[in-house]
């Protein structure tokens, strides 16, 4: 091959290289095609939508890495997760497998940082919009049990899981500030709520594997702990 056929090939490659750098950014900034009941967050992640009594739901737990104006929420092995007092989130057990299924943790701090966790057009849920939710599913003692995904997901029995309200609540455990495994991984699922409690810890809905309860709305937990998020439509 002679140096003017290396010549050409070398400034194709490099044709082809921004051609396809330019697509990719190109297809990112466009507006993404949302199939009905759903809706995405800033990474561009698409999640399943469900409308219960008086509100609609994400019906997946969230997994985004960017509060709403773009900046980078800090994802931290467990190691590191300790005494961290900013926001943060992470994969169940540190795996990115478990990101698809169960979605990510996060800290307290994340959950009320100015910056907002939440997709645009979506919160947090109070504890307020909580007891809506659950009030309407029939009360705290059958709530939890409406609520629950009924796959092998959840450790079995998963006592009084029916999923008939479409949540689909997954065990997707807890990581507290204070220990270096992950726990209630697959026998219960934590979600928080943005209702303060004092100035270091904020409120929660568990689910457990077994019965068929809404437990701990009534309770609260450091900020540091990190649980799921479940966000509510504006």
């Amino acid at each position: 091959m002679n140096m003017r056929s290396k010549a050409w090939i070398y400034i194709l490659s490099i044709i082809i290289t921004l051609s396809v750098f330019c697509c990719t950014k190109e297809n990112k900034d466009e507006p993404l095609i949302l199939p009905p009941n759903t809706m995405a967050d800033i990474d561009r992640n698409i999640y399943k939508t469900v409308t219960i009594g008086s509100q609609v739901w994400m019906a997946e737990n969230l997994k985004v890495t960017h509060y709403r104006n773009g900046e980078q929420i800090p994802s931290l092995k467990q190691i590191s997760w300790q005494g961290t007092e900013e926001g943060a989130c992470c994969n169940l057990n540190d795996h990115p497998g478990n990101n698809e299924t169960f979605g990510k943790l996060y800290n307290g701090f994340a959950v009320l940082d100015s910056r907002n966790i939440a997709p645009d057009g979506w919160h947090i849920p109070s504890n307020t919009e909580w007891f809506v939710l659950i009030d309407y599913l029939g009360g705290q003692m059958v709530a939890g049990g409406k609520l629950k995904d009924t796959s092998l997901n959840w450790m079995q029995p998963n006592i009084g899981a029916t999923n008939e309200s479409g949540f689909t609540a997954l065990p997707g455990g807890c990581r507290a500030f204070d220990m270096l495994v992950d726990h209630g991984a697959y026998y219960s699922g934590f979600w928080w709520s943005s209702t303060e409690h004092d100035s270091k810890n904020i409120h929660y809905l568990q689910l457990n594997n077994y019965n068929a309860r809404t437990s701990n709305l009534s309770h609260n937990c450091s900020k540091q702990q990190g649980l799921s998020i479940r966000c509510v439509k504006d």
